[in-house]
């Protein structure tokens, strides 16, 4: 039967459209574009564009024949900034050939604003007619034209069942070609407003359609007439069987239909004009809205509600269903809603709550918090809406599951924002009972005096003896309740919590109780590896006023762990010192922290430290001790050596204290320290200073040329003198180091010392001393250097080497007839075998 194309009752209108010709001169060259066109709102090169470069098909240079012939019609929808324009393009052959002949396409095209369009209640045919009625030209005026509409004729309208499959397709596939059908132009754009009348009728607003279309062009429109279809878009055959509509908006569509008719639907969304994009809850609610109540409940029941649903049926049509409705609705809605849906539709869940759902709100909040999919702020509004709604039980049964499961620092934000809430305290006490880490944050804020928490979830809590708060909450209160096993079980829930207590304990503890509480802090932190951040500041500044022995415990703990004391070092007494030394063996100390001691130390020094002697000679003796206490001379650190060094060199002459003996070796590393320290060393000889130690520090002095033999000479003889032995060990160290050093000079050295000792420089009694055992023991040496010659010579005897060695003894026995009288060496070596050994 052949229906009008507008349901009854609805009139239209005539609108203005902005215009443009497009084609090409008669007999020229050029390319297509505009020849004239209205002021706006289109450039010439966006005209161009939307026009030529995205016709629905390539243009042929011969006139066809058949569906995809000439001419065309194709519907586009286009932004200019805010303003959404529904255009019409309508190409046709012209008579006129260009310069090779070929005959020109003339396009007219028209735009219309879309909210004009819909408001004049146009379909695409309407536009289409009243297009067709009003011609272009170059001589028209720059303005918009009218476009007046036509009366259509009747006709037999596309089957519903197929117009419901391509309105359907048009969500679910995007685009929705139609196979075979009509011929003329006209009823082919009617079919396409046959489909658009399954939508809503803002859908002008994206659908883009045209009576044919190339689907392998760049640019296809949604809705056309077309040979064939992609894979992606769904192709329905006008002629054939009506395929089924698919998706949900084509389920729903069917259902709808099926209850109240085609006409009755079509009529309802022809209304909808305000949904104008092709989001599918927006759609939805389009289609639905004229049986909102049973869809809405039929969704909730099949599992295919949306929470946008809801939200448009509204909180008056809402209340307005049955209560077991109500509930089954919101039941569903409770199992997808967000903490932004919850918040959004607060008013609503508010007006229409019952109790029956406090056990869905639970497990949804249950659901949340074990995925962490709510954020603190959103933990809160739903706190609020469960507030409202008379669902705290709801809401903290949740917490106190997911709080027994796990430690969440988010759980104990919102506990805590809670328990300042006095309509709280009743619901949130066994969630509080049964969870250690939220006693001891419910502990944190109650400190120093109870004011941070609502008295009656206090009162509350004092109510559960055998809980987690009387564990780890209420004993914290009251220092004297304190044990060491308190802090230690508190800190591996919360370690910032012992800060608190430990802070409030200070200030209340009684005097004769504190050492006690801060000895098993301080236990509890040198067991630690790592120091809580809170720690430091606590350790440094916040136990005051200490004992110095208290005060170096804690500093010891921080400065090895590189953190600065909170003592001021170059001030410190011997007490503190001591403390830092006992501290030290007490502490078990591996060689990298005992590096980091050393560096934070030297830091916390200063630049100044030393420059009164008394202090300087009291951090030295400090740590020197604190060195030997850590089982290991890493804490002498480059770092820590430079500081010391620094001070020295203000003040060289305490190198020459005998406090610094130990020192000495740490500070020879000190390039610019280097020769006085060798020098400090010189003058500390002691008197039964071992001769070999003695004469390592000379050759090394008389090497790097720090002063000469006769300076050094000076200095020996005023404080050492060794027994005649004790020459010769050092005589032969000097020569034997001073040669291992390149140094060859060492026999003219010694024998300068030699010459001393034999003056008497050394003293009368070391003269005396010398002159008679000296001789004998260096014989010794004499022995060995015959021995020493003999092997040699027998070693050399083979080969016919021994002219270096025989020089070497001739240079000898030369000195040696210097030093005896006349006829004494001829006598020697006249007699025996060392006649014959020296021939």
């Amino acid at each position: 039967m052949a229906l009008p194309e507008h349901p009854p009752g609805t009139a239209m209108t005539g609108v203005d459209a902005y215009w443009a010709l497009l084609g090409k001169r008669p007999g020229s060259y050029e390319e297509y574009g505009v020849l004239a066109a209205s002021r706006e709102p289109f450039t010439h090169s966006s005209l161009r564009q939307i026009v030529i470069d995205r016709a629905p098909a390539d243009q042929s240079v011969v006139q066809e024949s058949g569906p995809g012939a000439m001419p065309w019609a194709w519907f586009s929808t286009i932004n200019v900034e805010s303003t959404r324009y529904v255009c019409l393009t309508i190409s046709t052959w012209s008579d006129a050939l260009d310069a090779i002949n070929r005959p020109i396409v003339v396009s007219r095209f028209y735009c219309v604003r879309t909210d004009d369009l819909i408001a004049a209640r146009l379909s695409y045919a309407d536009f289409y007619r009243a297009a067709e009625n009003t011609p272009l030209s170059e001589q028209l005026p720059s303005g918009p034209v009218p476009l007046n509409p036509v009366p259509a004729r009747q006709r037999e309208p596309l089957p519903d069942g197929h117009a419901m499959a391509a309105a359907a397709g048009l969500l679910e596939r995007q685009r929705v070609g139609l196979l075979s059908g009509p011929v003329s132009l006209d009823e082919r754009i009617a079919v396409l407003d046959d489909v658009l009348a399954f939508l809503p009728a803002g859908a002008r607003a994206w659908v883009s359609a045209g009576g044919w279309t190339d689907t392998s062009t760049r640019y296809p429109l949604r809705l056309a007439f077309a040979p064939q279809v992609p894979d992606t878009a769904l192709g329905i055959n006008v002629q054939g069987a009506a395929p089924r509509a698919s998706g949900a908006y084509g389920h729903q569509l069917t259902e709808l239909v099926g209850q109240y008719g085609a006409a009755k639907v079509r009529a309802h969304l022809a209304t909808m004009t305000t949904v104008r994009t092709r989001d599918l809850d927006d759609v939805l609610a389009a289609l639905q809205d004229m049986d909102q109540e049973n869809l809405l409940f039929k969704a909730a029941t099949t599992g295919r509600l949306t929470v946008g649903m809801l939200r448009r049926l509204g909180a008056a049509r809402f209340r307005g269903m049955a209560d077991d409705q109500r509930e089954t609705i919101l039941a569903s809605y409770l199992e997808l809603a967000s903490a932004e849906d919850l918040r959004r539709d607060r008013a609503l869940l508010v007006e229409t709550w019952r109790y029956s759902l406090d056990r869905n709100l639970e497990d949804l909040v249950r659901q949340r918090v074990s995925q962490r999919a709510w954020t603190i702020a959103d933990l809160l509004v739903v706190a609020d809406i469960c507030a409202a709604v008379g669902a705290r039980q709801a809401f903290a049964g949740a917490l106190r599951s997911c709080a027994s499961e796990r430690n969440s620092s988010s759980l104990r934000e919102v506990v805590m924002r809670l328990a300042s809430d006095d309509g709280w305290s009743e619901a949130l006490v066994p969630v509080i009972t049964q969870s250690d880490q939220l006693s001891v944050a419910v502990l944190r804020a109650a400190l120093p005096d109870g004011s941070g928490v609502n008295p009656r979830l206090l009162a509350g809590l004092e109510d559960h003896p055998n809980s987690s708060w009387s564990r780890y909450g209420r004993p914290y209160l009251r220092p004297e309740n304190l044990s060491e096993q308190n802090l230690s079980e508190l800190h591996s829930i919360d370690p910032e919590a012992v800060t608190d207590v430990m802070r409030h304990a200070r200030k209340t503890a009684e005097p004769g109780w504190w050492p006690r509480v801060l000895g098993w802090f301080l236990d509890l932190v040198r067991r630690c590896n790592e120091l809580v951040r809170s720690w430091v500041d606590l350790l440094r500044h916040g136990l005051e006023p200490m004992e110095p022995a208290e005060r170096a415990r804690a500093d010891f703990e921080l400065c090895r762990r590189g953190e600065a004391p909170g003592q001021n070092l170059g001030l410190a007494g011997v007490a503190y010192w001591d403390g830092l030394v006992e501290a030290a063996r007490a502490a078990h100390v591996d060689g990298r922290q005992r590096q980091v001691l050393g560096d934070t130390l030297a830091s916390a020094l200063g630049r100044d430290w030393g420059a009164e002697s008394g202090r300087f000679f009291a951090v030295m003796d400090g740590l020197w001790r604190l060195s030997a206490a850590t089982g290991g001379g890493e804490v002498l650190t480059v770092t820590l050596l430079r500081s010391i060094a620094g001070q020295i060199r203000g003040a060289p002459e305490r190198l020459d204290d005998g406090r610094l003996a130990e020192w000495l070796p740490f500070f020879a590393l000190d390039p610019e320290l280097h020769s006085q320290v060798l020098m400090a060393q010189l003058r500390g000889v002691k008197e039964n200073a071992a001769p070999a130690n003695v004469a390592v520090l000379v050759a090394t002095i008389l090497h790097r040329k720090v002063v000469g033999e006769n300076d050094v000479l000076e200095v020996l003889r005023r404080i050492w003198c060794p027994p005649p032995y004790g020459w010769v060990e050092f005589l032969a160290v000097l020569n034997a180091r001073l040669a291992g050093m390149g140094d060859f000079k060492g026999p003219q050295i010694c024998a300068k010392f030699v010459h001393a000792l034999m003056r008497g420089d050394f003293g009368e009694d070391a003269q005396q001393a010398a002159i008679r055992q000296l001789p004998a023991y260096m014989m010794q040496q004499g022995y060995l250097t015959v021995e020493v010659f003999r092997e040699a010579f027998r070693a050399t005897q083979a080969s016919g080497r021994g002219e270096d060695l025989a020089l070497f003894l001739e240079d000898l026995v030369k000195r040696v007839k210097d030093v005896m009288p006349k006829g004494m060496i001829g006598r020697i070596f006249g007699r025996g075998e060392g006649s014959r050994d020296h021939h």
